[in-house]
């Protein structure tokens, strides 16, 4: 089993050889037409963890190739950048024409924030920046609107050399980028003047009426202010009394808003919630409501390679921290996500929430702590089947590319169909054409959950690594990983509402696929695992949560999750198990120190080949 999980590490850090390709005097391969290395060597560090001593490089043949395909594609998007830009990096449909152009000329200072926009690169070389400070309704954030959106820039630095930026508006990110490439954002401390969340204490609970009483301690924002009313979605989250950095034990981590009002004190509020969520909830208990806005990340990055963000500091967020989108190359080093003393929580959702990408990010020497989802959640594409055109021609909801690897899944069983791989792929409206190499018939399709689908194995974000993080006091999980040829590794995670490490295909929420070929080792996990939504799963329990599920969230009845090594791990449960395996085969359990509520700290069901040492 070691040998087959080494095999596939190194297929992840090889090259590839051409006929004409030799290998030099200093043992690495080289292009048999440009004479240049293919092959370059990892430092031992990295060495140490690929367990080869060589990766692959670019010689001048494939440079030249990946540019003009690059150029091509950038010509191909350029008509549609900008507009794509202001879709998602503006929730307000009237902040897209934010433009100079279409300023009123009311305030005096658009010329001169204009002039810095014009003048970027001379700017940016002499370190110079931009400030924007006065009264409600001066036009602050409309001319931050016009500014900071970075598209089809390439090796640029933004240091911010500690300086701290305050957003006044609560339901606005701070940057988007599209198209950018090697970039290095760093040094900045992001924070808002008004919280996108509330937060207080209830101080009475009407159990018939299916409502508390709230009071706002004045820290962040009122639950009856415009963010709030606006934002499509927001809820509560209850907090231990004792220790408020915690979420309070076995109860929901989310209290559905149904109603707010302002009750004669002005910071005290009756919310509406429901039936079996009220019975949960009791005087004095610490509580906050967010108002998220989804897709309103503090960084939104859009199709971009080799950006780098370092030594930033988060403490708030009306959505999660870094939005990676069809981006490769994004390393994040070094960054919190980190709460203030007095607050509840810092981001609304999501800290790094990673969509199908070619390539997985790395994530290391991280503090993520006080968010209000996930801390990172990493994706594999899924595919509707729109159309049947033969049984090897399809329409398809995603833009795929030729030589894209697919599975065709059945979620209503949980069993995979076959693979293939796509031999042409021709773009339409919203979705692509494809011809594959294999043949399907009497399949179940449309935009459906429970449709057959397929995903896209060569877009499931390959060999991300997450290393050397904080992951402590938050709701719901430290990882979801729904991606493949990962490392998770010398990670501290503590006090996560619902657990510490989930590996699964999520075929109720379908965003992801079955993960494979992942190392998880030397992690430190306590006190992962505590709110309802944990005890719920019965004995699908443990901080290490490994599965295969249907779309009715039942076992599956494919072994689909695969090649896992788990080792050297410390692992303190709440609940009977650390390691909880479905649906899974060739898993190496070894060396990892347990300390759980059983004498039997593995639980497997419809597994083969777990080796346990």
């Amino acid at each position: 089993m070691k040998n087959e999980i080494n095999a596939v590490l190194e297929n992840m850090t090889a090259a590839t050889p051409e006929p004409e390709d030799y290998t030099g005097e200093d043992g690495l391969l080289y292009c048999g037409k440009c004479r240049k290395p293919k092959e370059a060597y990892f430092a031992p560090d990295k060495a140490a963890i690929f367990g080869r001593d060589r990766h692959p490089a670019e010689c001048d043949c494939q440079r030249t190739a990946r540019e003009e395909r690059e150029a091509a594609e950038k010509r191909r998007r350029h008509l549609d950048t900008v507009e794509e830009l202001k879709r998602r990096g503006f929730t307000d449909p009237t902040m897209r024409d934010w433009t100079f152009e279409n300023d009123n000329g009311r305030n005096p200072q658009t010329g001169l924030a204009r002039r810095y926009v014009e003048h970027w690169e001379d700017m940016r070389t002499d370190n110079i920046g931009c400030l924007f400070w006065g009264g409600v309704g001066t036009g602050k954030s409309y001319l931050a609107g016009c500014a900071f959106s970075l598209s089809n820039v390439s090796d640029f630095i933004i240091e911010g050399d500690g300086a701290i930026l305050i957003l006044e508006n609560p339901d606005v990110a701070l940057m988007t980028l599209k198209n950018c490439q090697a970039g290095v954002i760093k040094g900045l401390t992001i924070d808002y003047k008004t919280l996108p969340f509330t937060q207080g204490a209830v101080v009475d609970v009407d159990i018939n009426g299916k409502a508390f009483t709230f009071r706002s301690d004045g820290k962040g924002g009122r639950p009856t202010d415009d963010n709030f009313a606006k934002s499509k979605t927001k809820w509560g989250v209850l907090f231990d009394r004792e220790n408020n950095r915690l979420l309070k034990d076995k109860a929901p981590n989310l209290v559905p808003i149904r109603e707010v009002s302002n009750l004669d004190d002005k910071n005290l509020f009756r919310i509406v919630t429901t039936q079996n969520v009220i019975e949960q909830i009791a005087v004095d208990d610490p509580f906050a409501m967010i108002a998220r806005y989804n897709g309103c990340s503090t960084y939104s990055v859009n199709q971009c390679r080799q950006i780098t963000f370092l030594n930033n500091i988060h403490y708030a967020g009306p959505a999660g921290s870094f939005g990676l989108r069809e981006s490769t190359g994004i390393s994040i080093v070094n960054c919190k996500i980190q709460q203030k003393e007095d607050r509840l929580i810092s981001q609304n959702a999501d800290c790094v929430h990673v969509t199908p990408s070619y390539e997985g990010p790395w994530i290391e020497g991280c503090l993520f702590e006080g968010q209000m989802d996930d801390a990172i959640n990493i994706k594999t594409e899924l595919v509707y089947i729109l159309k049947a055109i033969s049984d090897n021609q399809f329409l398809v909801s995603a833009k795929l590319r030729v030589n894209d690897e697919l599975s065709l899944f059945n979620p209503r069983e949980g069993r995979l169909i076959g693979t293939c791989r796509v031999l042409e792929a021709v773009p339409m409206d919203d979705a692509t054409k494809i011809k594959i190499d294999a043949r399907f018939e009497n399949l179940q399709i449309g935009r459906d959950k429970t449709k057959d689908m397929f995903f896209n194995d060569s877009k499931s974000n390959d060999n991300f690594v997450i290393k050397n993080n904080v992951f402590r006091n938050s709701r719901r999980y430290g990882m979801l990983i729904q991606a493949k040829n990962g490392i998770i590794e010398g990670n501290i995670l503590e006090n996560l509402s619902t657990g510490a490490i989930t590996l699964q295909n999520s075929a109720s929420w379908p965003e992801g696929f079955v993960p494979r070929n992942i190392v998880i080792e030397n992690n430190k996990i306590r006190n992962a695992g505590f709110d309802r939504s944990y005890w719920a799963e019965g004995k699908d329990i443990a901080p290490i949560l490994i599965r295969t599920t249907t779309v009715n969230k039942k076992q599956a009845e494919w072994k689909g999750i695969r090649n896992i090594r788990i080792k050297d791990n410390e692992i303190i449960s709440n609940s009977d198990h650390t390691i909880f395996l479905s649906g899974a085969q060739d898993i190496v359990i070894e060396k990892n120190r347990n300390d759980a509520q059983s004498d039997a700290p593995y639980y497997q069901e419809n597994c083969d080949n777990v080796i346990i040492k």
